[in-house]
């Protein structure tokens, strides 16, 4: 088809669509024809704009605020740089490649462009490394907040080998099969197997992808409703985690658009949800991941609204306090299944009374009972992640 086409004349090739209307609809080969372009076009250019405010915040907040860099820094960018590498090929396809049109309202010539063929190239090459470097920031992530917890680790280490293993397979695959051959041109490309198999791939990966997804959410609730503390505050953390079930929700979305892309001719209109769906969920995630660092500049920045600081810092500054207090007791009296206090903390507590129980020590029941109280000292410094927040405890014992 591809060769008997080039030896038409252009004016010939300018009339006739590239797919047959369905009955009673006539082909429209100008911009008025109906596309989804402009509901693209707002959906993910709001979420870039959001996107883009975390990321920025984050910067600032690594920069000044915690002054200290980690693995997940280096993913997180890399993931950023995929993700708007994506949005600007679904652009430039949208724009000027008649992506979001019906087949029927594409001309023989606008199907052989480049402003059509390019975009939907890097569409599917610049997917699978993206998603690499988003979730693996998780895991990283993971592995800074959680570090106590030893099979937590052990499942976030699987975690980012499968991840690694799995989409660089992907990517290799992906670009094996729609990089044209020498003796190839782009629109030609278009009707070899190895374009096909490419195609048919994108259901699985988007599958895999969403397990994985699944995995990243399950993860930290789990750790979390093991800890001692407040319900309140546990439920608090895990509400706070529960947000990448927006970016469970886009992958799911994803799956099903691409099936129905797989199994319809019309590829340039059904390609446009695929793309609004993927895109959406590599923003989310990129928004998740900077979270931490938008609660830090916010218990910097925004003092008088304690609302929006609990739930954002003091959650993630209970979870490290915990965390950390649950390591160093562990060495020190591992039969100890409490969170303990020593005479300096790190984190942001609010009415926590801790009480002691004589038959778990030593000591003997007259010898009396103790309870704990936490003020925050706000001359103390951020320090590690930006998370923690020094805090002095006191003690006090009163005679029965």
């Amino acid at each position: 088809m591809a060769s008997a086409l080039t030896s038409l004349p252009p004016a010939e090739l300018a009339m006739y669509p590239a797919a047959a209307p369905p009955p009673r609809v006539l082909s429209d080969f100008d911009n008025s024809a109906p596309n989804q372009t402009v509901a693209f076009l707002a959906v993910t250019s709001l979420l870039l704009g959001i996107m883009s405010l975390f990321v920025l915040n984050r910067l600032y907040a690594k920069q000044f605020l915690i002054r200290k860099h980690t693995w997940d820094d280096l993913t997180i960018t890399l993931g950023v740089i995929g993700s708007v590498t994506y949005y600007v090929a679904c652009v430039w396809g949208a724009q000027r490649g008649r992506i979001g049109y019906h087949l029927w309202d594409i001309n023989l010539i606008q199907i052989q462009s480049l402003d059509l063929l390019i975009p939907s190239y890097l569409i599917a090459i610049f997917t699978p490394p993206t998603m690499l470097f988003l979730k693996t920031t998780f895991f990283i992530l993971y592995l800074q907040l959680f570090k106590p917890m030893r099979w937590l680790r052990i499942n976030a280490y699987i975690g980012i080998a499968f991840t690694t293993v799995f989409y660089i397979g992907m990517t290799v695959a992906q670009f094996v099969f729609a990089t044209p051959r020498a003796n190839e041109t782009w629109f030609s490309h278009q009707s070899t197997p190895r374009e096909q198999l490419a195609l048919a791939m994108s259901v699985p990966q988007s599958c895999v992808g969403l397990a994985i997804d699944v995995y990243i959410l399950v993860l930290p609730i789990i750790a979390v409703s093991k800890l001692q503390m407040a319900t309140r505050i546990k439920i608090g953390i895990m509400l706070l985690f529960a947000t990448g079930l927006m970016a469970c929700i886009a992958s799911a979305l994803s799956i099903y658009y691409r099936y129905i892309l797989s199994h319809s001719p019309d590829l340039t209109w059904n390609l446009m949800p695929v793309n609004t769906a993927t895109l959406t969920e590599m923003f989310v995630g990129v928004i998740c991941a900077c979270m931490p660092s938008a609660a830090h500049s916010c218990r910097e920045h925004v003092p008088p609204y304690a609302t929006f600081k609990s739930l954002l810092y003091s959650r993630f500054s209970t979870l490290n306090s915990i965390l950390g207090g649950a390591s160093r007791h562990s060495r020190q009296n591992s039969t100890d299944d409490h969170v303990p206090l020593d005479d300096k903390l790190h984190g942001t507590y609010s009415n926590l009374d801790h009480s002691w129980n004589p038959k778990r020590t030593n000591m003997s029941q007259k010898d009396g009972a103790m309870r704990t109280y936490i003020k925050g000292d706000s001359q103390n410094a951020a320090v590690g992640n930006g998370i923690h927040v020094g805090y002095k405890v006191e003690h006090n014992f009163n005679n029965v």
